[in-house]
């Protein structure tokens, strides 16, 4: 089974490309390490960009700020219209039940997984 969501933290390049090949479909990669740079790998751009296209798949990068900007992040987030997220998730399933989250329906956006606390 191939991870719908990755998180690539090390910076190291081989594990980045790792990371951007080796996804499922429709999935979401997060890439939070910086890479030294000098080295360079042969990549068919072309090729990975049209797997990513044609997989529904995204690739972006984020990096690790000072307090205050996750403070200002967070401010925004609070303003920011939060229907537009819950229009994304057609289906909610609980974590007991994890397994039919898997099975892929014909209305399915974005499944999630409800992780409630005692």
């Amino acid at each position: 089974m191939k991870a719908d969501v990755l998180v690539e933290c090390t910076g190291i390049a081989s594990v980045v490309m790792e990371s951007v090949t080796c996804r499922a479909l429709d999935s979401v990669t997060c890439l939070t390490g910086v890479s030294s740079t000098g080295k360079t790998d042969q990549v068919d751009v072309g090729a990975l960009n049209r797997a990513l296209v044609l997989g529904n798949e995204s690739v972006f990068g984020s990096v690790n700020a000072n307090r205050s900007h996750y403070e200002a992040a967070a401010a925004a987030l609070e303003k920011a219209d939060s229907g537009w997220l819950q229009r994304l998730i057609t289906r909610k399933v609980p974590l007991t039940d994890f397994q039919d989250a898997f099975r892929r329906q014909d209305t399915d956006v974005k499944v999630v997984l409800e992780v409630k606390g005692n």
